[in-house]
């Protein structure tokens, strides 16, 4: 077999100017984004922990994430939500002790802390903290292992949303059911809100 050596073209280019600044802006950015989950997850506990103390703790996650999820509606982001869980995972935890391995300068260093102290570690490491605390205290499908043990159906718990939410929602609700609407459905409605003492008109076009 031949060995075909390809050329290497060296060229250099000079930063933009203008590049560095967005690059710069997305980085102060994204962090500002982090704390501002952190923030929020700590809220999130001290508003619903105790209300959530009493059932399992992978449910008790799910239901404050769940609940914010809604309260966000067409704004919610796939990062904002997934740092904000890991937050409140970390938080929930609290004194759970885990071990976590981290690079420093090509070594590999393993830090023992409580799962609320993780939240003050990088991202990278705050987010391999989650992932153990979900293991140890289910919710996550532990390394190796095979089919999850088998775990008692979880009671639903409900967190009361604010005025603003509860409105947001069931803005969302009304909206979703009018798109699919026909006439008999607006005639309908014409009826009852005139009963309620409100008129519906069509917006002329």
């Amino acid at each position: 077999m031949a060995l075909i050596k390809t050329q290497t073209i060296k060229t250099e280019i000079t930063a933009n100017a203008e590049v560095t600044k967005k690059l710069q802006n997305a980085v102060v950015a994204a962090g500002t984004m982090l704390q501002f989950c952190k923030e929020a997850a700590r809220g999130a506990v001290k508003a619903h922990g105790e209300k959530l103390s009493k059932v399992p703790f992978d449910q008790a996650v799910k239901t404050i994430r769940e609940c914010y999820r809604e309260a966000l509606g067409d704004k919610s982001d796939a990062n904002v939500l997934s740092n904000f869980t890991d937050s409140v995972t970390l938080l929930l935890a609290d004194q759970t002790p885990i071990s976590i391995e981290v690079k420093k300068s090509g070594d590999t260093e393993e830090l023992h802390m409580k799962a609320a102290d993780a939240l003050n570690q990088s991202k990278h490491t705050m987010k391999a903290a989650a992932k153990q605390v979900r293991e140890i205290k289910g919710g996550a499908r532990q390394g190796g292992a095979g089919r999850k043990a088998h775990q008692k159906p979880s009671v639903p718990v409900a967190i009361a949303l604010t005025p603003a939410q509860k409105t947001a929602h069931q803005i969302r609700v009304v909206k979703a059911v009018l798109a699919d609407a026909d006439d008999a459905f607006f005639a309908a409605l014409k009826t009852e809100l005139a009963e309620l003492g409100y008129n519906l008109t069509k917006k002329r076009k």
